[in-house]
């Protein structure tokens, strides 16, 4: 028999498990066979457990911790009508692309107003439906993920789902206690459900929210116009809603948090995506991978059976840190153990690429984990000596890595407290790490689709303005077959391209080729080279005419000293001739007369034209 309050928590399922769990004593009596298959089965639990632990114990244990998280980053407003105005309670959706930074404003439209119209099928739109509405749809018969692509293929910008149950302390749940730890009172909820992926969410391309039945019935009251009479919205009347995502924006570094695990290769691709960000960002943003550890101590792995733990090879540290086996075999191939010690020693690579090479930016342990996933994860290659090989070719020192791993307790199976696994299981209940990978950037975990493409975009969504980095200016909207070359151009500085598209968030991309050239001039050096221009020709038309009333002076002087004697004439003609083309050499600045000064003048402008020449080029 479950207890009523256990069955209430962890649904008819884990309770069977738990209450196989406290019958092991019992049955150790009937022999070690019959132990041995109890440890197994125990173990095949946990494994599902595992698998199934977003669904399960993320729903009964940290569906508040996230909700709660949604309050702080994201807001749901109601704009119109008046009597709505008001932000509301809400549960964001695990899937999708929530615009970081910025909004989304619409008409909120009722997409399911009949018994037969559940999301489930496709969504006929309306033809009196506005351009990119707000679609608000019933929860119930199928998947969320499923409604919100229904919804986005019907033109939908976001998606409101609209709870089916009530909602503690609101409506016919008003005296309901918000207390999760007994059974549902009346079909009402101690708390908002968060909305999960099911696994095939990543081609949803809009962010959804999750509404109480209770203040979704009188958004539906208004768009209807079933509202009691007297009121505002007896009669239709349009619902405008915004859906805001903050977040907290740093001044020049932004904070990257990466969670993962060694056994998690459907990561990898994404590992390696994310590893051509890393130099192009370089020490605009802190990176620190973190690794997802079980606590052994919450499934009773730390229980002794018969000198064994009871979670066997699966753990280490006396049954503290563990993970499900990663290929089923528990007495054959690796264990959870295996897993476990891996993700301590990458702990270790990043601690000694980022101590010891600072100025890498970590790259050294994004080669090594690309390294890993490649050559050790898949086949029977022992994983200790392979990791050894890999380290080795990203340059990193095996030996360092296995002086910290046993300076922070080790892996044995019966060794003590490991400080750096331990403050790693704190960390993640800390933060309700429930999915892998997770982005967490400014301590906000990033919801939706985990592409390298959004993680980009919610990093430069994290700067100060005015501080982003150029990688932002020229790649955060980018396709996402172009990301991978435009970080490369942004990186060397140059390259060249075009607009093109719309980015995952609405936004002109660019075609990916890398930041476009410019080749007009800055403002201020195009007027400073008028400027010059201007000064030159000035300079050239008033030594013309200085030249010319000089040579005019020169004439008349010396045909009025002559007077009428035609014998001298001749000889004064020839002198003012001289004295012309003299002063004509000096103005013109050719340096070829025979005077010193004329050589210096001529000589002085030539390198006053060198400087000018000189500026123009670096302008």
């Amino acid at each position: 028999a479950c207890p009523r309050e256990v069955e209430g928590l962890w649904g008819p399922f884990l309770c069977c498990e738990v209450a196989a769990a406290r019958l092991l004593p019992a049955r150790r009596r009937e022999g070690e066979g019959v132990l041995e298959r109890r440890r197994v089965a125990a173990m095949a639990s946990m494994r599902v457990a595992g698998k199934i632990i977003v669904a399960v114990v993320a729903l009964a244990v940290l569906a508040s911790a996230v909700v709660a998280q949604n309050e702080d980053t994201s807001v749901f407003r109601v704009d119109l009508p008046v009597t709505l105005r008001a932000k509301y309670p809400h549960s964001e959706a695990l899937f999708g692309l929530p615009s970081y930074g910025g909004s989304i404003s619409g008409r909120v439209i009722y997409g399911t107003p009949h018994l037969n119209h559940t999301g489930c099928n496709e969504i006929q739109p309306d033809p009196e439906w506005p351009d990119e509405p707000i679609l608000m749809i019933d929860r119930g018969q199928c998947d969320f993920v499923r409604k919100v692509r229904n919804a986005e293929l019907a033109g939908a910008v976001a998606v409101v789902i609209a709870d089916n149950q009530g909602l503690c302390g609101y409506g016919t749940c008003a005296d309901v206690p918000c207390d999760c730890s007994v059974p549902p009172v009346r079909d009402c909820e101690c708390r908002m459900p968060f909305m999960a992926d099911d696994g095939s969410g990543g081609d949803v391309n809009i962010p959804s929210f999750l509404l109480s039945r209770y203040h979704t019935d009188k958004f539906k009251q208004c768009i209807l116009g079933t509202a009691p009479e007297g009121e505002l919205c007896h009669q239709p009347t349009p619902v405008v809603a915004t859906m805001e995502w903050s977040l907290p924006r740093r001044d020049g570094q932004v904070i990257f948090d990466f969670w993962t695990t060694a056994e998690e290769l459907a990561a990898a691709d994404f590992r390696r995506e994310i590893a051509y960000l890393i130099e192009p960002l370089g020490t605009s943003i802190r990176f620190t991978p973190h690794f997802f550890i079980y606590d052994g101590a919450k499934w009773g792995c730390t229980r002794e059976f018969n000198g064994n733990f009871a979670c066997g090879s699966q753990c280490v540290s006396s049954g503290r840190y563990c993970s499900p086996d990663p290929d089923g075999g528990f007495d054959t191939g690796r264990s959870g153990g295996d897993v476990v010690a891996e993700n301590l020693r990458q702990m270790c690579i990043w601690k000694q690429s980022n101590e010891t090479y600072p100025l890498d930016f970590g790259i050294r342990w994004w080669k090594y984990a690309s390294l890993f996933d490649t050559q050790c994860a898949e086949g029977d290659v022992e994983w200790g000596e392979c990791s050894s090989s890999q380290q080795w070719a990203a340059g990193l020192d095996p030996g360092v890595t296995n002086e910290c791993v046993e300076a922070a307790g080790g892996v044995d199976e019966r060794g003590p407290v490991n400080e750096l696994l331990e403050a790693e299981v704190r960390l993640r209940d800390d933060l309700v790490i429930v999915t892998l990978p997770t982005v967490v950037i400014n301590d906000v975990i990033e919801r939706g689709s985990t592409t390298a493409n959004n993680v980009l975009a919610t990093l430069c969504a994290g700067f100060v303005e005015g501080t982003q980095p150029t990688v932002c200016k020229y790649c955060r909207n980018v396709a996402p077959e172009a990301l991978e070359q435009c970080l490369k151009n942004a990186e060397a500085g140059s390259g060249s391209g075009s607009g093109s598209g719309d980015g995952p968030h609405g936004q002109n991309t660019h075609s990916g080729a890398g930041p476009p050239e410019d080749s007009s001039l800055p403002g201020w050096a195009a007027a400073l080279l008028v400027l010059l221009v201007l000064v030159v020709i000035g300079l050239a038309v008033g030594g013309y005419v200085v030249y010319k009333k000089l040579k005019s002076k020169i004439d008349e002087f010396d045909y009025r000293a002559l007077g009428d004697d035609p014998a001298r004439a001749p000889a004064a003609l020839t002198a003012a001739d001289d004295a012309s083309h003299q002063w004509g050499s000096i103005a013109a600045g050719d340096g070829g007369g025979d005077d010193d000064a004329a050589d210096e003048a001529g000589g002085g402008t030539a390198d006053a034209g060198d400087v000018e020449l000189r500026g123009d080029a670096d302008i």
